[in-house]
């Protein structure tokens, strides 16, 4: 594995501070440290803690470390290692933190890392005028495989390889700063991209930081995947004082047979601006790792499609559908099916939706009336007053004096068809009975309709009989051997019944006989 030593300063914003330096009441200052015309490879430009604070540094490589000293007595500090973003490293494989006095400028180091992504984070706790300094951070980045061949290519603010979104940006020339090339290309428009597509291991931004610099964001992905806002990370430019150059974008451990887009934007309002002076971009021709990453954002890398949850979806999903289908059918053909008997006068017989109106309703079973009972009575003594009319005796008036009239009596069970047979041998119970609620049952009306009209029938016969309904028809031509004809009504299959007398005789009573034919069938509707 072929590593390189990248060293970023600490005026570089890469580095955070906690709270933010150079606010007002801040903890963190910031220290120019004898650099020459704002050459911050001159001197020694530094950050400096008076007080309790924290200070990260972020790589994607084998190693981290912060170049500092203390000044003062009254300052100690905790220097831990974390993974970093995409970085599954267990805990328990940390290596543990480091604290006291720096050794070689060193106030913390941590070597021999899995290549990975991780965070070096260093407390402070500085009183009573003591002081720490941080100079610059320290990443052993990853550039390629063992023997590989490495090189590294500068690409200057003017290269056509740098895609500038329109008239946004601005050149310069001639600048007393050590910009290099001695040409810098700036922008005060929010909003502003350069765009760079690149091959390489590792990749480096550099540019100034200054008192009018404002906010920015870079960020870096596979040229084939798609841009997506969360994968930035918005960070300040701002210093007190001009430096350059100063390190603003980095990462390593990249796939040099891979194609990367690195886009550098603009945040930054209200008049401030950014800067570019230059990138280096670091190639091993010795092949990469499928993974990389850099101080601000993890390359990903490539995710293969899990179909699976769609399909476990698709399957359930289709499965319910199908079930409810069934029920929706079911229930369809239960409707229908109870539609069709009630049109056809057939209620259908539930234990648990018994009738209401306790009275029975015909069923047709085989061409025959067979009654059901929804509900019965049988503590109550039922009291049908039309079905004692129906079984009262009664006859023809004679027509004279000496005339012994003959009785009949009917009952259901002397006829050959008794109407209301289906219904327990009478009729059912009219509306008004004391103790019986009233029926509203459509059925129930039509039967006490038809037991109306039996009554008004046999009403007209009574009368008819006492108006002298028999007649006697003689023909006084034929009064020896003509026999005489006596109609009466009636209501059997014939028109009529016809009586022969002999002459001679007294007319002979003829018996009225009682409607027996059912009324029209109520199974319909």
């Amino acid at each position: 594995m072929t590593t390189r030593t990248f060293e970023i300063s600490a005026l570089s914003p890469l580095i955070r501070y906690d709270p933010p330096q150079d606010v007002p009441s801040s903890v963190w200052k910031s220290d120019m440290g004898g650099m020459d015309n704002s050459n911050a490879n001159t001197g020694s430009p530094s950050r400096v803690l008076q007080g309790t604070g924290t200070v990260t540094i972020q790589g994607f490589g084998t190693g981290l470390g912060l170049e500092g000293s203390l000044a003062g007595v009254y300052c100690n500090y905790t220097a831990t290692l974390n993974p970093g973003k995409g970085n599954n490293s267990p805990t328990s494989a940390l290596p543990p933190a480091q604290t006291g006095s720096p050794a070689t400028g060193l106030l913390a180091s941590f070597t021999g890392l899995e290549n990975n992504n991780w965070e070096l984070t260093l407390k402070g706790d500085c009183t009573n005028g003591s002081q720490v300094k941080i100079f610059k951070g320290v990443v052993e980045g990853w550039v390629g495989v063992e023997g590989g061949t490495v090189s590294n290519r500068t690409l200057d603010d003017s290269d056509s390889q740098l895609a500038y979104t329109g008239v946004d940006w601005s050149k310069t020339r001639g600048l007393s700063a050590p910009f290099y090339g001695d040409s810098q290309t700036y922008t005060s428009v929010g909003g502003a991209k350069m765009n760079l597509t690149f091959s390489g291991s590792a990749i480096i931004l550099w540019a100034s930081v200054d008192g009018q610099h404002g906010s920015y964001s870079a960020s870096l992905r596979r040229t084939s995947d798609s841009y997506r806002e969360e994968d930035t990370q918005i960070i300040s430019g701002y210093s007190p004082f001009l430096a350059v150059p100063i390190p603003h974008f980095f990462a390593t451990g990249l796939d040099p047979n891979e194609q990367y887009t690195l886009v550098y934007e603009n945040r930054g309002t209200s008049g401030t601006y950014i800067d570019l002076d230059y990138v280096e971009i670091y190639t091993s021709t010795g092949g990469g790792p499928p993974n990389g990453g850099s101080n601000l954002v993890v390359v990903p890398p490539a995710k293969k499609a899990n179909n699976l949850p769609a399909i476990i979806g698709g399957a359930v999903g289709g499965a319910v559908f199908i079930l409810l289908l069934l029920l929706l059918l079911l229930f369809l053909r239960k409707r229908r099916r109870v539609k069709v008997g009630r049109r056809r006068g057939v209620r259908p017989i539930d234990d648990a939706k018994r009738s209401s109106t306790g009275h029975t309703i015909p069923l047709h079973m085989h061409g025959q009336v067979t009654p059901s009972p929804y509900r019965t009575h049988q503590d109550a003594q039922r009291v049908y007053e039309s079905q004692a009319l129906l079984q009262q005796p009664y006859s023809v008036a004679p027509t004279t004096s000496s005339y012994t009239p003959t009785t009949q009596t009917l009952s259901p069970t002397s006829q050959s068809f008794d109407p209301y047979a289906a219904f327990g041998g009478g009729y059912p119970i009219p509306h008004g009975v004391a103790g019986i609620p009233p029926i509203s049952d459509h059925v129930q009306i039509r039967r006490e309709s038809k037991a109306a009209e039996i009554e008004a029938a046999r009403e007209r016969a009574r009368a008819s009989h006492n108006n002298s309904s028999v007649m006697i028809v003689s023909n006084p031509q034929d009064t020896d051997t003509q026999a005489s004809t006596t109609l009466a009504t009636s209501w059997d299959a014939s028109s009529s019944i016809q009586a022969k007398s002999t002459v001679g005789l007294p007319p002979q009573p003829i018996a009225f006989k009682a409607p027996d034919e059912p009324p029209p069938s109520y199974d319909q509707s």
